[in-house]
C-alpha cells in the first residue's frame, strides 16, 4: 500500500503524516482553480469527474492534493469543509474560497481535496485509520484538531442535489452529528443554505438519515455505507443523527436572501467573490444580510464597489461590522450609483459624525432608499445636523433609526425644523441620544403639527 497501516500518509523524505495535517490553504485552492480554469467551465466536471480523471492520475505517490502541495512542511488543519460530490468542480471551489479567502492562515480539511485517492483498501486504512471503525477514523482527528483551533466545519452543498438535498448523503450527516457532538461549530455556505439544498423537496420533516446512502443509491452499499450505519445502530442511533443535523440547519435561509453566519467572519475578498458569483449564476438575490461578520472599512470597501452594478440586492444589513466612518464613506459613495436598495442596516458600527455627513450627501442624491438604519453609533450633532439637511430634499426616506447615538439638544432641533419641511419620513428613533428638554419638546411640536395636519407620523423619543 501507499500509505501506512494505521492510515497515514507519506511525503516524498519518508515522514509519516496524519489527518491532522492533511490541509489545504485558500491560495492553494485558488491556484487548483486558476489552473484547471478552462476544464471547470464545464459544468459537468463534477467532482467526481475530476477525482477519476484527473487526481488519481496526478497524486498517485500516497498523498492527497493537501499533502502533495505542503509536502515539505505540512499544513495543519483548522477548518474542515463537508460537501457533495455530485456538483460542478468550479463552483464548489469558487464557494470555497469565499469562505475562506480571508483565512489564509487557517488550512481546510475537504475529502476531495486531503484523503489519498487510491485503492479501495487504501482509502478504507486513511477512513478509519487502520482500526476498522469510522468512529476511530480520521474525521474524529481532523475535529480534533479544529476544535483546539477554534475553527469550523463548513457545509457547501450545490444545485446537483436540490431535489434530495445534501443530507442524502449519509457521509454527510455523519460529519455534522460528529461536529456537533465534538463542540465544533457549523457554518452552512450562504449561497447554498436553503432547505432545498440540504433537505431536498421532502424539507426538514420528512428527513430521515437512515434513509441516506454512501455512493450511488443504484448501487449496493459501500463498506462506507455499512461502517456508518454499524456505528450509528450501535451508537448514538438514528434519531440523535436526524436532531444533530437538524439542530445544525436551524437557521437555513430562504430563497431570495444570502445570509452570512457570523461565525464565518467572511472578509473583503470573500465578499467580493461573493458578490461575483450572486452575479455570474444570476442569483436572484433581494436581501444580504453580512451582519456580524467584522467585515471592517476595507469589506465595505469592497461591498461598496460590488453594489455600484448590483441589481438584485434591495435589503442590505451590516449590523455589527465594525465598519467605522471610512466603511460608511465608501456605502455612500455607492449610494449615489445605486438605485435598487431601499433597506440599509448599519447599526453598531461605529460610525460617527465624518460618517453620518458622508451618508447625508448620499441621501441628497438618492432616490430609492426607505430605510436607513444607524442605530447604536457615535453620531453626535454635527451628524445629525447634516442628515437633517438631507431630509429637507430628500423625498423617499420612510424611516430613520438614530436611536442610542448621541444627537443632543442640538441634533434634535436641527431633525425638529427638517421635519417641517419633509413630507416623506413616517417614523423617527431618537431614544437614547441625551436630548434634553429644548429638543424634546421641538420634536413634539412638529410631531403635534403632523398630527393636525392628518399627516401619518411616528416620533419615539
Amino acid at each position: 500500500m501507499m500509505v501506512t497501516p494505521d492510515g497515514k500518509q507519506i511525503t516524498t523524505k519518508g515522514v509519516e503524516v496524519g489527518p491532522n495535517r492533511w490541509a489545504i490553504t485558500s491560495t492553494q485552492v485558488a491556484s487548483l482553480l486558476q489552473d484547471h480554469l478552462a476544464l471547470f467551465t464545464d459544468p459537468d466536471v463534477s467532482a467526481r469527474v475530476f477525482l477519476q480523471n484527473h487526481v488519481k492520475k496526478s497524486c498517485s505517490r500516497g498523498q492527497g492534493i493537501a499533502l502533495t502541495k505542503n509536502n515539505d512542511d505540512p499544513e495543519e488543519v483548522k477548518l474542515m469543509v463537508s460537501h457533495s460530490w455530485d456538483g460542478p468542480m468550479g463552483k464548489f471551489l469558487r464557494d470555497v474560497l469565499i469562505m475562506t479567502s480571508d483565512k489564509e492562515h487557517l488550512g481546510m480539511f475537504a475529502c476531495l481535496l486531503s484523503l489519498y485517492h487510491g485503492t479501495q483498501e487504501e482509502l478504507n486504512v486513511q477512513l478509519t485509520q487502520g482500526s476498522g471503525e469510522i468512529e476511530q477514523g480520521c474525521f474524529s482527528e481532523v475535529l480534533r484538531s479544529v476544535k483546539e483551533a477554534g475553527g469550523a466545519m463548513i457545509v457547501v452543498s450545490n444545485e446537483k442535489v436540490l431535489d434530495a438535498g445534501l443530507y442524502s448523503r449519509l457521509w454527510c450527516s455523519w460529519e455534522v452529528y460528529c461536529a456537533v457532538r465534538d463542540g465544533v461549530a457549523i457554518v452552512v455556505h450562504p449561497l447554498t443554505g436553503t432547505t432545498a439544498h440540504l433537505f431536498g423537496t421532502g424539507g426538514k420533516e420528512r428527513f430521515r438519515p437512515e434513509l441516506g446512502r454512501c455512493g450511488s443509491p443504484a448501487l449496493a452499499a459501500t463498506e462506507d455505507e455499512d461502517r456508518i450505519r454499524h456505528a450509528i445502530a450501535n451508537g448514538a442511533g438514528w434519531d440523535v443523527i436526524r436532531k444533530s443535523v437538524l439542530m445544525a440547519s436551524q437557521y437555513t435561509t430562504e430563497v431570495g436572501r444570502i445570509d452570512v453566519d457570523g461565525r464565518g467572519r467572511i472578509g473583503p475578498k470573500g465578499i467580493e467573490l461573493l458578490l461575483q458569483a450572486v452575479a455570474a449564476d444570476s442569483i436572484p438575490a433581494s436581501t444580504l444580510d453580512l451582519m456580524a461578520n467584522r467585515i471592517g472599512c476595507s469589506g465595505a470597501a469592497a461591498l461598496a464597489t460590488a453594489l455600484q452594478q448590483n441589481e438584485t440586492i434591495a435589503t442590505l444589513k451590516l449590523s455589527s461590522n465594525n465598519i467605522g466612518d471610512l466603511g460608511a464613506h465608501a456605502l455612500a459613495a455607492a449610494l449615489q450609483q445605486n438605485a435598487r436598495i431601499t433597506v440599509l442596516d448599519l447599526s453598531r458600527n461605529n460610525i460617527g459624525d465624518l460618517g453620518a455627513q458622508a451618508l447625508a450627501i448620499a441621501l441628497q442624491q438618492n432616490e430609492t432608499l426607505a430605510t436607513l438604519n444607524l442605530n447604536g453609533n457615535c453620531i453626535g450633532h454635527m451628524g445629525a445636523q447634516a442628515l437633517a439637511a438631507a431630509l429637507q430634499q430628500n423625498e423617499m426616506i420612510a424611516v430613520l433609526n438614530l436611536r442610542s447615538n448621541n444627537i443632543g439638544d442640538l441634533g434634535a432641533q436641527a431633525l425638529a425644523a427638517a421635519l417641517r419641511q419633509n413630507e416623506t419620513l413616517a417614523t423617527l428613533h431618537l431614544s437614547g441620544n441625551d436630548i434634553g428638554s429644548v429638543g424634546a419638546q421641538a420634536l413634539r411640536d412638529v410631531a403635534a403639527e403632523k398630527k393636525d395636519k392628518g399627516v401619518d407620523f411616528e416620533l419615539k423619543l
